[in-house]
């Protein structure tokens, strides 16, 4: 009996064709409606075989999505634990299956792209590691006459960034907690599958793990994946209690662990602000570590020297992680020139360099190879969140703040929790002549992502926005809040000077820009003007005020 079954609407027969003949090849057994018997009827034959099948691929397409048939069959397979869901051109599945992650084989090539491997990683979790050989009903006989086709496939590695969220324990000792605690696990499941390059494991194979005895790492090599997420939530009477531990299947050790309390509120806002809070720390971790692995290995590809790009960047962003950043997305770039994430990375990494005058390269220039690249990664992929960030950012910092708004807010429709889009808009609003809109943004991304390695740049902008409203109180206090963050960036030592002369401590403001000189001789107000970002009347007149308690505080002319 065939272990695959594909489900499909008519009008993608061709699809269906080519992706069961690409399993077959690899040694999968595949069924699909054109091998029905003549002599049976249709609807026994496919609950039969769907039984049987230890994995269900549903193609969605417009027509499938509409289809009761294979609506269907993709909800006996949803209850089994056992679906595999792939998107013909963009499509989201109906409901309920658009909380099921989905992998987009729209353009496809054929081959082992990324994509597929990770409908490969599902059947091998699904069905087991061993694919047993080709026979008369796998494919034709000159594959079965292949060598490499009759032995015993060998079992494949797991997939970069793969994690199972293992269901949350509730601690509570309340079984009315317990839908609450699921939909933990359920959210945080769905925004992992966002990650760029990640594998998740669907929350319906997930938990089947519920409530039993099970070691993680054991689970971890059932299915197939290197890291296992398991936490536990305990509610009292006015805080809730959170507890989650990363754990490396191969090593069985623990990467990273975090236990963090919050008072009770709304349900919805509280598992939000969960999820959103986990997911981000996820991240960062899961880049680390998949760098780690990458670093020495023999056979580093394009993907390796992203990750290893993107851990530099997590660990702090300065001149000299600009310098080696640069270096491992280009080198990304050179073994895959079509890498959407190195390219993306690249540009955001690059404007953000030449704004901050962490590169030396010039600006103009620079400018627009960040913005090649941006626009690159946008041709591969229109719905890369952080494409669209980085063509915000060169527009930003290029005096085009209507299209750096634009392309800002596009980010954030395609990815709502995306702290560093909320800052850049902040920023862009600024430049815009909008400074009052700019703290708002700055406190949804700390909410968001609370101790962000960028979060010394985040309390800068909000500063500078309130010193350009004139609110140098407040601007004083998001200064010191970023020198706490990062003390050797001299740039916030610089703007609290400025800030201390509007509240009227004048030699307390010098004592500040003489700190500031010290950290940095090449500040002057001719250095400020030169970093100007924008030609906006009211963010220039803004400007020009700050200038002149830069000048009262003791920064030269030149």
């Amino acid at each position: 009996m065939a272990e695959v079954f594909i489900s499909y609407a008519r009008s993608s027969a061709g699809d269906a064709q080519r992706i069961a003949e690409a399993l077959r090849a690899l040694g999968y057994r595949v069924w699909r409606d054109d091998e029905l018997p003549p002599h049976r009827s249709y609807a026994d034959v496919i609950e039969e075989r769907l039984q049987a099948a230890k994995a269900v691929v549903v193609l969605w397409s417009e027509e499938a999505a509409h289809s009761q048939w294979v609506r269907a069959e993709a909800d006996i397979a949803r209850q089994a634990g056992k679906l595999v869901q792939v998107s013909l051109g963009q499509i989201v599945p109906p409901l309920p299956f658009n909380q099921i992650q989905c992998v987009d084989l729209a353009d496809w090539p054929g081959g082992g792209d990324h994509d597929w491997r990770k409908v490969l990683a599902s059947l091998d979790a699904l069905i087991g590691a061993e694919a047993p050989p080709p026979n008369a009903e796998n494919g034709p006989r000159d594959l079965q006459a292949k060598p490499w086709l009759k032995s015993e496939p060998k079992r494949r590695a797991a997939p970069r960034l793969s994690i199972v969220v293992l269901p949350f324990a509730n601690m509570s000792r309340d079984p009315d907690q317990e839908y609450f605690v699921d939909g933990i696990t359920e959210s945080l499941t769905t925004d992992l599958s966002r990650l760029r390059g990640s594998f998740v494991i669907a929350r319906n194979t997930a938990f089947t793990f519920k409530n039993k005895p099970m070691d993680a790492t054991a689970i971890g090599e059932a299915l197939n994946v290197r890291y296992v997420l398991e936490g536990s939530l305990q509610r009292g009477s006015d805080r809730l209690r959170v507890n989650v531990q990363l754990i490396d299947v191969a090593s069985g050790s623990h990467i990273w662990a975090d236990r963090f309390d919050m008072p009770l509120a709304d349900i919805f806002e509280m598992q939000d602000e969960i999820v959103t809070r986990l997911a981000r720390a996820l991240d960062v971790h899961l880049v680390a570590a998949e760098a780690r692995r990458s670093q020495g290995a023999v056979d580093t590809d394009s993907m390796d020297f992203y990750y290893q790009g993107q851990a530099v960047v997590n660990q702090g962003f300065g001149p000299e992680a600009a310098v080696q950043a640069r270096a491992l997305f280009q080198k990304s770039l050179e073994l895959d020139p079509n890498n959407v994430d190195a390219l993306a990375a690249l540009s955001q990494y690059n404007a953000l360099a030449i704004a901050l005058a962490f590169t030396t390269d010039g600006g103009d220039a620079s400018f627009a190879d960040a913005e090649a690249a941006a626009i690159r990664a946008l041709e591969l992929a229109p719905n890369h969140a952080v494409a669209h960030l980085a063509l915000a950012q060169v527009y930003s910092f290029t005096d085009r703040v209507p299209q750096a708004l634009a392309e800002y807010q596009r980010a954030l429709d395609l990815d709502r929790n995306f702290a560093h889009a909320y800052a850049g808009f902040a920023a862009a609003s600024m430049y815009g002549g909008q400074s009052e809109a700019a703290e708002p943004h700055i406190l949804k991304a700390f909410r968001l992502s609370p101790h962000d390695y960028q979060g010394h740049l985040w309390c800068l902008i909000a500063g500078t926005a309130k010193l350009f409203l004139g609110e140098d109180a407040a601007a004083e206090a998001w200064f010191r809040r970023g020198i706490e963050i990062n003390r050797a960036y001299p740039i916030h030592i610089l703007y609290l000077a400025a800030a201390l002369v509007g509240l009227g401590r004048l030699d307390e403001a010098r004592a500040t820009a003489k700190q500031a000189l010290a950290l940095n001789p090449r500040f002057s107000l001719k250095l400020v003007r030169s970093i100007r970002r924008s030609t906006n009347a009211t963010y220039v007149a803004q400007l020009a005020q700050v200038l002149e308690k830069l000048k009262a505080a003791g920064i030269p002319e030149a």
